[in-house]
């Protein structure tokens, strides 16, 4: 437990020095805001939508060359 107690004192030490220091500075101007990128490259955006097809499966067989898949139950 000593950790824990250790813990939330310098926890609560810090949010003290926050508030002294929320207190003590002065504020600044508000920050500079620009929609100029100088010197940086366009965003990469990636070509458009590229529709995949595939070719269609091929027919089932059927007749008398077809493959019978019937399970065989041996008794």
């Amino acid at each position: 437990m000593p950790a824990l107690t250790f813990l939330a004192v310098v926890g609560l030490v810090l949010i003290g020095l926050l508030f002294v220091a929320d207190a003590t500075l002065e504020n600044g101007p508000p920050p500079i805001v620009t929609s100029d990128r100088t010197g940086l490259p366009k965003p990469w955006r990636p070509d458009g939508v590229k529709t995949l097809t595939t070719a269609p499966a091929p027919a089932k067989p059927s007749g008398p060359n077809a493959m019978n898949l019937t399970p065989i139950v041996k008794t």
